[in-house]
């Protein structure tokens, strides 16, 4: 659900009826969310696991593919759907960012009233969220 805050502060990047499309969106993405979450819970449920050493979409993963390459694959899959869940926040940091800062609760430096909404300043060295403080904004426009 993690995309739920990625999509809330990108509105003003869809398409023309913005909000239109961004609830259409969400809704999908709740659907999608709810349909999984029953899956996982109805397969663990029938197959009677318990949360243990392993998680339990692991312990699905492994009931359903037995211990081979299908199941290492699912759980290579599972980590990279982690690993851009979690970067969703710090990669909408600079649109959230300019949105304070219009509104007067962020510094003046963090708004980019020239760009459109879903384009702002990047700092060149990635993973760094707080450019400002780590050295000065390089500003590019693409």
């Amino acid at each position: 659900m993690s995309g739920t805050e990625a999509i809330s502060n990108g509105v003003p990047v869809f398409k023309p009826n913005e909000s239109k499309n961004a609830a259409i969106t969400l809704t999908v993405m709740a659907s999608l969310l709810a349909v999984f979450f029953v899956g996982v819970s109805f397969l663990s449920n029938h197959i009677g696991l318990v949360p243990g050493d392993q998680s339990i979409v692991s312990q699905v993963a492994l009931a359903v593919f037995g211990q081979n390459a299908i199941y290492y694959i699912f759980q290579i899959a599972t980590m990279a759907i982690l690993v851009v869940a979690a970067n969703t926040a710090f990669a909408d940091f600079p649109r959230l960012s300019s949105i304070l800062a219009r509104d007067n609760y962020m510094p003046h430096i963090f708004y980019e009233p020239r760009r459109p909404a879903g384009f702002f300043f990047r700092h060149p060295i990635p993973g760094r969220g707080f450019g400002p403080f780590a050295g000065g904004i390089q500003r590019q426009c693409r």
